[in-house]
């Protein structure tokens, strides 16, 4: 009998419970399917809705949670984030940081209005294998230019750049010799560049693979990494963010079929004779909560029973249990995976190498390097039984290691790997600048034992010895170097680096006694700005740790997540059962702005003041200017240096003088980079900018339907000051690429996902599914804006050979989008017919090159040159003129305050006279309003005040036509040739929207599977408990209230129009005769009938099933408005099923 089934027999009836809870564990103040925690209360329309708190949720909780945090709350938070509290962390903070107001006056002013010139964007890409040597030439990546720079190995120069798409990260080169083959991460396309010198196309891209590329429509290629070559005709690329390898043809280039890895983020991937090696990146090191099956509680591996206290209690706050992070050998720990290169069969796996696997080489012999990291979370895990805190840690949250698996050609790879440490571990204690932080690529160097790698968080180069497993020599080299290539000219070996963040390349010699000497550096041609380098160097940097061993990088990696648990200088919450620190789950660094206070507890930077986990009951004044992002982003970087980077018990006054490392000015810049990194662009995101029908509706479901949006609230999907725990509620933004969820990671515990059967490399969507995501919900995860055109990074390649109607297509569009401002269009055109290359862009409606003097080129012009003169075209699309770094993504939510949560959220709904209100963050002017994807004729101005900085940030848009139609609609703004806006939606009945057919509660209402995600029905259980019981709705009443029959009430969130019939359809029993109510209503927090009567329908049930039906008609439309059961008059049981919503007079 296999496990699953073991649980399943041994605790079925825990089993439907789990399921059932576990589809609520993130949505159970969103309705998704059971339970509120708002005090629904439904008096009728001549009552004052009563006040106070709705208790009990369904899960017999002690605070109910939204997404990866707490309860929802009831209303206003408690602190009007619209009025400023005077308290800040600094008296003179505005006088120390620019405010949030100068900024966006500053930025305005700064607009240009070329539409031909291109903006710059850094999105913190990965690299794997970004620099190559081949014959006399070294090709590296230069990433923020979105080239591949050719060096001149003899002469030391750069001689040419190669364009490409956006943000190259990792090269190949095939095995003749003939090409070489770039991964452009943020285009999501590999590009193959032709080294033939004799070739007219010599140095220039003459293929691409990207989504078109595959047999079948509807795929992704996202976030292309590590690639490798099985033969001339087979090569491999790494999906990083799908989970798969990609196989292609490399004659047509075309894909052949994907390998799907069962583990998480492939990137660095090399093939040695038949043998395909993969690293996940993320291969995680088995640590996880202490929870467990309660059989298997045994005080060490296992302190608490998970069933009971992750979803019987949804017990956020982990009050009253012992939480440590132990490992748990039953987890996997897939670390190398290699594969069959004839049959793409899986034939080994290796584990317990190390925990983030950054870099891999292959010796002549067979001898697998891999240059990784090995969290030590478990270190200092045991915070429950032990006492451990931060100090236990050491300021060692990391081992820097080469780890070293022999797999010779014929033979299976040897398990029992040996590791280099690149420094003494703990307890050793370490000598200032000894340590090799971050160990990110290793090359062999031929024809010797020697293994040449980079250390990126020291800024150093190392040479090691594998067959003594000893370290021969280091020496510095340009800031955070991330890639490695040995080259040996005249009979000389030498090492040259890419050094991602000063975007250099290093020389150096090496001596026969392995000693190396830096002979130069080069700087590459670079456009951002000098002030965010130094910020992201110093990210990057392990100088900010005590230690010299780890950097904010370490965990924060690429500004996303180690997707790991640490016990760190965490506060303990202040009510009864708080008594040690708790396990946090490392949160990405993306996206900070606008999304103060930071990390889950709502401590650190908060502008707005209230609760936090440390204070849950106290209201406390902010710890930092409000409009200032900068100064909370600083307190942000104090809190950590003095923390997390320097430890507890002996942090040292630095040069700032303030704890920790770095002197104020390089604390300011690391607190402008930590805001000036977004999101990568969602994955998923139709080319027309338009969000698909699913993700359309996912993004009601979330907001409307089950109120997730009343945490997660628009733009950024975050709010603060939870109540009943302080907690802030996380950014949804980017949960397609996080399998570890929840603030303890509690949820990621191995016997409660070998319960419900998922699969233990934990896919993102299956992990959102259980915790609440439809599919719906989950197409606007994977769709959502974070601030630009879908089109961005978007190529086409034309020649004579493949210009056909598709190509045709493809290029129109990207025109339509750089006509409309969304992108920048550029490329090259290379006339084969006259030898000559030039640089390609359009702008207003035409192509210009200047290989035929610069004459304009209509696409008809453009396609007749390709095919009768032999012109060979590479586009791409990159960011408008006023897409940069340092511009912020405008934000765009309804009239209401941006971080307070609360059940009544006003969403815009358009007037007669063509108006919508709403609230609006860094929107310029001459931004441009779109519905549905396409840019429309509107005035948008400030309420009171002028942009940028409108009055209480409120908004108006006047539309220049009215829809035909009404209905929803998706919403979005663009400032001039800049970033767009978050998605939101609007309704408008001002023409009549289309009739509505079939049930509208999409059968949810037949509880065949009530345990489902996609249920979106809430229960009020004051008096009673609402659940499942044998595929119907079963509510039993413990307490009657005649005078408060909603006390268990049923209920479910529908938009309703005014004027328009609805009936609604539902069997029902009782153990005995009895009345309930039911009704439609406006929901929170008037809960007044929408139907102009003075009281509830009314409904007599019998003790056997029958058929019901009611018929109403608005007198007013309402999109939030509720239909609602209330059962509480009597005490007993009722029992619903079969219950329908539809337009007209009749059951179906």
């Amino acid at each position: 009998m296999s496990l699953i089934t073991h649980i399943q027999t041994v605790i079925r009836p825990q089993l439907t419970l789990f399921i059932q809870v576990m589809g609520l564990l993130l949505l159970a103040s969103c309705g998704g399917g059971g339970s509120s925690s708002e005090p629904v209360n439904s008096p009728a329309s001549s009552s004052t809705p009563p006040s106070g708190s709705a208790g009990s949720t369904g899960s017999n909780s002690q605070t109910t949670n939204s997404t990866d945090t707490s309860s929802t709350g009831t209303g206003s938070s408690g602190n009007d984030q619209d009025n400023d509290q005077s308290q800040t962390s600094n008296a003179d903070s505005s006088t120390l940081f620019e405010t949030d107001s100068e900024m966006n006056i500053r930025l305005q002013a700064a607009q240009q209005t070329d539409q031909a010139a291109s903006g710059q964007q850094s999105f913190m890409s990965p690299h794997v294998q970004p620099i190559l040597a081949v014959g006399n030439r070294v090709y590296v990546t230069n990433t923020p230019s979105s080239t591949v720079d050719v060096v001149d190995a003899e002469e030391g120069t750069v001689t040419g750049s190669i364009p490409v798409g956006l943000e190259p990260i990792a090269l190949a080169l095939k095995p003749d010799k003939s090409e070489l083959w770039v991964s452009n991460h943020l285009s999501d396309s590999v590009n193959v560049i032709d080294l033939d010198p004799g070739s007219p196309t010599f140095h220039q891209v003459i293929g691409l693979i990207d989504a078109s590329s595959y047999q079948e429509a509807d795929r992704y290629f996202d976030e292309p990494a590590g690639i490798a070559f099985a033969s001339n005709a087979k090569a491999y690329v790494a999906l990083s963010q799908e989970n798969q390898i990609a196989v292609i043809d490399a004659a047509r280039l075309k894909i052949t079929k994907t390998i799907a890895v069962p583990a998480q983020d492939p990137r660095a991937i090399t093939v040695f004779e038949d043998k395909l090696f993969v690293l996940p990146f993320e291969s995680n090191n088995q640590t996880q909560l202490s929870g467990c099956l309660p059989s298997k509680i045994d005080g060490e591996r296992c302190t608490f029973d998970a069933i009971e206290h992750v979803f019987t209690n949804n017990n956020v706050l982990s009050l009253n249990y012992v939480a440590d992070i132990v490992k748990n050998p039953e987890l996997p720990d897939r670390d190398l995976l290699v594969y069959d290169t004839s049959s793409e069969q899986l034939m080994e796996t290796v584990e317990g190498l190390g925990t983030l696997l950054y870099g891999i080489t292959v010796t002549e012999s067979g001898q697998v390097v891999i240059a990784q990291t090995d969290a030590r979370n478990d270190a200092n895990g045991l915070a429950g039984s032990a006492g451990h805190g931060l100090a236990e840690l050491e300021n060692r949250p990391f081992l820097n290691q080469l780890s070293m698996v022999l797999c010779g050609t014929d033979d299976p790879c040897n398990t029992q790997a040996s590791r280099i440490q690149l420094e003494s571990p703990p307890p050793d204690q370490l000598s200032d600048g000894s340590a090799l932080a971050t160990p990110y690529s290793v090359v062999a160097i031929p024809d010797t034992s020697w293994i040449a790698g980079t250390a990126a968080g020291s800024d150093e180069v190392f040479i090691v010895d594998a067959s003594q497993q000893t370290l021969l020599s280091r020496h510095s080299v340009g800031a955070t170097p991330r890639g490695i290539t040995s080259l040996t000219l005249a009979g000389k070996p030498s090492l040259w680096t890419y050094n991602a963040v000063d975007n250099s390349v290093s020389r150096l010699s090496i001596e026969e006694n392995a000693s190396l000497t830096r002979v130069q550096t080069i700087a590459l041609q670079d456009p951002r700005p000098e002030t965010l380098k130094q910020g992201w160097h110093l990210f990057e940097s392990a100088r900010t740790s005590t230690t010299g061993t780890f950097s904010c990088s370490s965990c924060h990696v690429d500004g996303h997540t180690d997707q790991l648990i640490w016990v760190l200088d965490t506060p303990k919450c202040d009510v009864a059962g708080c008594d040690q620190i708790q396990p946090r789950l490392t949160m990405p660094m993306r996206g900070l702005r606008d999304t103060a206070p930071y990390h889950w507890d709502g401590i650190v930077g908060d502008p707005h003041g209230g609760n936090n986990t440390a204070n849950i009951n106290t209201q406390l004044a902010p710890t930092c200017a409000k409009g200032v992002a900068l100064d909370c982003a600083r307190v942000l970087v104090d809190a950590t240096l003095a923390s997390t980077m320097c430890g507890t018990e002996s942090c040292e006054t630095g040069p700032s003088g303030l704890a920790g490392k770095l002197t104020t000015e390089e604390r300011n810049q690391l607190a402008a980079f930590n805001l000036a990194i977004p999101f990568p662009p969602p994955p998923e995101r139709p080319t027309n900018n338009r969000l698909s029908a699913p993700a359309f509706e996912g993004m009601k479901e979330f907001h409307l339907e089950k109120d997730c949006g009343n945490c997660h609230l628009m733009p950024f999907l975050v709010s603060t000051n939870t109540p009943g725990t302080g907690m802030d509620a996380p950014t949804w933004r980017g949960a397609y690429d996080r399998w570890m969820i929840l603030p303890q990671g509690r949820l990621n515990i191995i016997d409660l996902m070998n319960i419900v059967g998922m699969p233990d490399h934990f896919p993102e969507q299956r992990i959102w599914e259980l915790a609440g995501a439809s599919s719906d919900v989950w197409s606007m995860v994977t769709e959502g804006s974070t601030g630009f055109s879908s089109s961005l990074g978007r190529q086409v390649v034309l020649t004579r050979n493949n210009i056909d109607a598709d190509q045709r297509a493809n290029v129109l569009a990207l025109t339509l989008e750089a006509t409309n401002g969304g992108i920048s269009l550029q490329g090259t055109a290379l006339d084969l017919s006259a030898g000559q290359t030039g640089s390609l862009t359009f702008k207003e409606g035409e192509f210009f090159t200047s290989i035929d003097g610069g004459a304009g080129h209509s696409i008809d012009s453009l396609f007749n040159h390709i095919e009768n003169l032999e012109w060979h075209v590479t586009l791409t699309a990159h960011p408008p003129v006023n897409t940069q770094t340092e511009t912020p993504q405008p934000g765009i939510w309804p009239d209401t305050a941006m971080y307070a949560q609360s059940n009544i959220i006003g969403y815009p709904q358009l007037s007669p006279e063509g108006t919508l209100t709403f609230r609006a963050r860094h929107v310029y002017d001459n931004s441009q309003l779109l519905i549905d994807g396409e840019h429309v004729d509107a005035q948008l101005d400030c309420v009171e005040g002028a942009l940028p900085n409108c009055i209480d940030e409120r908004v108006q848009a006047t539309l220049s036509s009215l829809p035909e139609q009404g209905g929803f609609f998706q919403l979005q703004l663009q400032n001039l040739l800049g970033k767009f806006s978050n998605d939101l939606f609007f309704f408008s009945d001002v023409a009549a929207p289309e009739a509505q057919s079939g049930d509208l509660f999409k059968q949810t209402g037949r509880f065949d599977q009530c345990q489902s995600r996609d249920a979106s029905w809430e229960f009020v259980e004051l008096n009673g408990s609402v659940g499942c019981d044998g595929g119907q709705l079963r509510a039993s009443v413990d307490q009657a209230s005649v005078a408060e029959p909603w006390r268990v009430q049923v209920f479910h969130r529908i938009p309703l129009l005014a004027d328009r019939k609805y009936t609604l359809c539902f069997d029902a029993r009782a153990d005995q005769a009895r009345s309930i109510s039911i009704y439609l209503d406006e929901g929170p927090s008037n809960y007044r009938l929408l139907t102009g009567r003075l009281s509830k329908d009314r409904i007599d049930i019998g003790s056997t099933w029958a058929t019901y039906e009611a018929t109403w008609q608005p007198t007013q439309t309402d999109i939030t408005s509720r239909v609602a059961f209330d059962l509480a008059e009597q005490s007993g049981s009722v029992f619903l099923d079969n219950i329908s919503l539809n337009e007209g007079s009749q059951c179906p």
